[in-house]
C-alpha cells in the first residue's frame, strides 16, 4: 500500500466515526492563561537571573509542571533541590492563576450544548491536578467532567501520548469513539500519537503550526468546536 492510500484510509476511517466523548484540554483552550502561563515562567528564570524566550515556553507548552521545572533546573543548572523549585513555581502559578485566569469566551456555552447533545466529557491536562480542579470547580464545571487526567497521572505528560492512552483506559473507550480540543502542537502531536481524531483551537495561532503537529481539523474559536465534532458523529 502506497504512502497516499495509508493516509487516505487515515482520513476514511476518521470521518467515519461516532463520537460519544470529547476530551478537552486546559490550559489556551478553555483557559484563557497562557499570559498567566508565560508570566510565571519568565518570572521563575528571573528569579534566579535568567531570561526566558518564546521557543523555550512553546516547548515548555504541554509537559507536566514537574517536568518543566526539571528541565529549566538542569538547562540552567539551578542549584536548588527539585522539591524547592517545584514548591517555587507552582505557588507563584497558584497565586495568578486564582488571580488572572478566566475561562475563554464560549468556553462554558460550548461545555453546555456538549453535555446537552448526550456526549460524555474528560479534561486531559498536564496542569497540576489542585490548579486544575480549582478552576474547574470555580467555574461550576465540575459536573461536566466524568474524568480528570493531569500531568501526574502519568511519567512522560504531552507531547508523548502517554496521558492520552492512559486516558482511554480511565474512560474505558474505544478510540474510534473520542475526540480531542488542543491548542498546542504539543497537545495536538499527544493527541494524534494515541490514535485519536484532534481539533485543533488556534486562538491566534497559525493554522499551519496545529495541522503539522497532526490536527484533523482547526477552528479559529472555541465555540466552532462544536460544529465540526457534530458534523462527524
Amino acid at each position: 500500500m502506497t504512502e497516499r492510500m495509508q493516509k487516505d484510509k487515515k482520513i476514511a476511517s476518521k470521518f467515519q466515526r461516532k463520537f460519544h466523548w470529547v476530551l478537552f484540554d486546559l490550559d489556551g483552550t478553555l483557559a484563557n492563561s497562557l499570559d498567566v502561563m508565560v508570566k510565571v515562567y519568565k518570572s521563575f528564570l528571573g528569579g534566579f537571573g535568567f531570561k526566558g524566550s518564546k521557543s523555550e515556553f512553546e516547548e515548555l507548552n504541554g509537559p507536566s509542571l514537574e517536568e518543566i521545572v526539571e528541565i529549566l533546573r538542569k538547562r540552567y543548572i539551578l542549584k536548588h533541590k527539585k522539591s524547592e523549585l517545584l514548591k517555587i513555581y507552582k505557588e507563584e502559578l497558584t497565586r495568578l492563576y486564582e488571580q488572572c485566569v478566566r475561562p475563554f469566551p464560549d468556553a462554558s456555552n460550548v461545555l453546555g450544548m456538549f453535555e446537552r447533545m448526550g456526549y460524555q466529557m474528560a479534561l486531559v491536562t498536564s496542569a497540576d491536578e489542585e490548579i486544575a480542579k480549582t478552576f474547574t470547580t470555580k467555574y461550576r464545571w465540575e459536573r461536566y467532567f466524568k474524568h480528570y487526567v493531569c500531568g501526574g497521572s502519568v511519567k512522560k505528560a504531552k507531547p508523548d501520548s502517554a496521558i492520552y492512552k492512559f486516558a482511554l483506559k480511565q474512560i474505558k473507550a474505544s478510540p474510534d469513539t473520542v475526540a480531542v480540543v488542543e491548542d498546542s502542537p504539543n497537545g495536538v502531536s499527544s493527541a494524534n500519537g494515541a490514535g485519536l481524531f484532534v481539533v485543533g483551537v488556534a486562538n491566534g495561532r497559525p493554522r499551519k503550526e496545529l495541522l503539522a503537529s497532526g490536527a484533523d481539523e482547526v477552528v479559529s474559536e472555541i465555540k466552532n468546536v462544536v460544529s465540526v465534532i457534530e458534523a462527524l458523529r
